[in-house]
């Protein structure tokens, strides 16, 4: 199985403990923790510990995650995954956030785009879809520039920052990725 992911401005890899700091430094940010169920402070120790769990779920086939790596540097400047794989149905969700200072660069939806080759031809799913609360514009529009259906709105799906938000649910199928 490939678990390194080249592409103009980011890679994917697996991430090891020498990238926690890096993944410390950036999902610190309340701008990164406030669309995603990560805490918030987050320290070092929350990375250390992150990452040896996604240890644990590679090995376990249910989730995948990649760093992403700025190919100059070799910084992790941001995480993108599967979760929620399920083998029977052939699907699985995608997650994903970037250090500020990279926003609007069109990396992430270069990630997306490796993360989907990844999911489509290595993990032979069928349907990859995605949650995002409503006031993620960002989000959203790299999922539509990906060619994302947005199939509906999940009333009081997410329960973040102690109360509960409606998110939109976006999928795609194996034969819609180009």
């Amino acid at each position: 199985m490939i678990t390194r992911y080249e592409g103009k401005q980011v890679n994917l890899r697996r991430v090891t403990k020498k990238d926690a700091e890096d993944i410390a430094r950036w999902a610190k940010d309340r701008l990164i923790s406030r669309y995603m169920y990560i805490p918030y402070p987050y320290g070092l120790q929350d990375a250390y510990d992150f990452i040896r769990l996604d240890q644990k779920w590679w090995r376990g086939h249910s989730n995948r995650n990649f760093g992403l790596e700025h190919p100059e540097t070799g910084k992790i400047i941001g995480m993108i995954g599967l979760m929620h794989l399920n083998a029977r149905d052939r699907n699985g969700e995608i997650g994903y956030w970037l250090a500020k200072p990279h926003w609007g660069n069109g990396i992430m939806p270069e990630a997306c785009r490796l993360c989907l080759k990844f999911a489509f031809q290595e993990l032979k799913l069928k349907r990859v879809y995605a949650h995002t609360r409503l006031e993620n514009k960002p989000s959203q529009r790299v999922l539509e520039k990906l060619g994302f259906t947005l199939e509906g709105r999940l009333r009081k799906a997410s329960f973040q920052q102690n109360r509960y938000h409606d998110v939109f649910l976006f999928s795609m199928v194996r034969e819609e990725f180009k």
